[in-house]
């Protein structure tokens, strides 16, 4: 079994594998840990036996390879825009990494995930279904301040509802330098996600909309805006996308969704619509 499947399956103790020096285990523990285990050991063996004394003298100053870590749940609720539960998949990922760490199925009970995470790194989370836009977001535990468990409910658009009722979804996990257009290689992983769900929904157009804060010159935001559009459609058309059925729009800081100067990052964003053919 791989680590993720003694996980799923509440088995606590295994062996990982034989290292002749521990700093080559250090990987293998850290993917340990991030998936949810809250210990991980190394041990010394010598002739099959566990030894002690010069034999294991090693392991003396690695510490700091051990330091306590903080252990973060993040559960929820996927739901429709009616509230209704759905048994949506649910995948986490070291975005630091580049790593999946875990999926699950919500079915036990439907429509409710949880996972475990751990401070140190960047991660994102998506929720997905046929027939729904998938949502993503991301949690970042690189900073050093307390860090509590984190309940967050997601909810998933028909495409259908999000063409009638001209909801725009954020692309939370799609990121930019500040003052730039060239997309950042965390943000991989989202755009080919979109790029997947444009090429099955094929009676339907997608507007790539980019928005900046009210801070500089407005026709500055105006063209920073319409290059991080342009930017994104590139991707996706060099992503096997069909260019007519993508529109890119700069709206600059035309569309603010919060007036709040202490959250005004909410809204540099680039937004996608659907419409229907």
């Amino acid at each position: 079994m791989n680590i993720e499947e003694y996980f799923d399956r509440k088995v606590y103790g295994y062996t990982t594998g034989s290292f002749k020096n521990p700093i080559e285990a250090y990987p293998t523990l850290k993917k340990i840990r991030k998936i949810g285990f809250k210990e991980a050991v190394l041990i010394a063996i010598k002739d099959g036996k566990v030894v002690s004394g010069s034999d294991s003298s090693t392991f003396a100053n690695l510490d700091e390879n051990f330091a306590p870590i903080k252990i973060v749940n993040v559960s929820g609720k996927v739901l429709d825009r009616d509230g209704n539960k759905l048994p949506a998949s649910v995948i986490w990922e070291s975005i630091g990494e580049n790593i999946e760490l875990g999926n699950m199925q919500c079915l036990r009970p439907i429509g409710e995930y949880s996972f475990n995470i751990t401070d140190g790194d960047l991660y994102a989370y998506t929720a997905s279904i046929s027939g729904f836009y998938p949502s993503a977001n991301h949690i970042d535990l690189t900073k050093e301040n307390a860090v509590s468990d984190i309940i967050s409910d997601i909810i998933l658009y028909k495409v259908s509802d999000l063409a009638t009722a001209n909801i725009p979804l954020k692309m939370n996990n799609l990121f930019f330098a500040s003052d730039k257009f060239d997309i950042e290689p965390e943000s991989q992983k989202e755009l080919q996600r979109l790029a997947e769900f444009i090429k099955i929904n094929q009676d339907y157009k997608f507007e790539i909309g980019g928005h900046t804060d009210h801070v500089g010159d407005e026709s500055y935001n105006a063209d920073l805006s319409q290059k991080r559009a342009n930017a994104v459609l590139n991707f996706l058309v060099n992503n096997g996308c069909q260019r007519k059925a993508l529109i890119a729009k700069g709206y600059g800081n035309s569309k603010p969704v919060t007036s709040n100067r202490k959250i005004l990052e909410l809204n540099r964003r680039v937004e996608v619509k659907v419409f229907k053919n």
